[in-house]
């Protein structure tokens, strides 16, 4: 497995965090393919059976990766309702207006044959996709959103996206948040989080079921997603 991180930003780099939408899957494919030409790693890759997992706009990355694309201006659209897209306030505060701002790279085609199955978990800007480049997605893909269906916010809604592609399938961790996926907090982590005025959501949502637990279901999904869809031959 390898990990490929995001590029750091801070809170006051708003605008350039859209040009992550065609910087990341084109990461993941330089780093396949870095790896592809590595003799001491290529003879370990079974290329039948490569698979990609992303959080997030990790997420929206393997989307783009397996043929998804971001329509420009249901993009540019996406930020009309601050609650649609998980950056809105975040750009709202820093003036990021996404009609003055350059976009080419949106323009920018990032389907990756290698890829052969993929799950996403909560995956942003699903609306912003364009629905014909959802219904010609070939390679298998388990959608997966954390919550039910009344407490998942409108951003990070991918029920829709899962049935505008042929080959998905969807699934819910109910009791389960959007802070779900990130790491078991430290013991001061809710402090320090309020203390600079953060929110303590981060590290407070789990606090009844655990989220260690809610980590081992997300990975049994992924891990039987995967085991499904990349067989060994026989």
């Amino acid at each position: 497995m390898v990990d490929v991180k995001a590029p750091p930003l801070g809170y006051d780099d708003a605008i350039l965090a859209n040009a992550e939408l065609w910087k990341r899957p084109a990461d993941i494919s330089a780093t396949l393919t870095a790896l592809e030409n590595k003799p001491e790693w290529a003879t370990h890759i079974d290329h039948q059976r490569i698979g990609a997992v992303g959080f997030f706009l990790g997420g929206t990355s393997v989307l783009s990766l397996v043929g998804g694309s971001i329509e420009k201006e249901k993009f540019i659209r996406s930020c009309d309702e601050i609650d649609k897209g998980m950056d809105c306030a975040w750009f709202q505060k820093f003036d990021v207006d996404l009609r003055k701002i350059d976009l080419t790279g949106l323009d920018q085609k990032h389907r990756d044959t290698r890829i052969k199955g993929a799950v996403v978990i909560d995956p942003e800007l699903t609306e912003s996709l364009s629905d014909q480049s959802l219904s010609n997605v070939s390679v298998p893909i388990r959608v997966i959103n954390l919550g039910t269906t009344e407490t998942i916010s409108k951003a990070l809604d991918a029920s829709n996206l899962a049935r505008k592609i042929p080959t998905s399938s969807y699934s819910l961790i109910e009791n389960a948040s959007q802070y779900s996926a990130f790491s078991i907090c430290k013991p001061k982590g809710a402090f320090i989080l309020k203390e600079e005025g953060a929110g303590d959501e981060i590290c407070v949502s789990d606090t009844k079921i655990g989220r260690e637990k809610i980590h081992n279901q997300m990975v049994s999904l992924i891990a039987e997603a995967l085991n499904q869809y990349l067989k060994k031959s026989p």
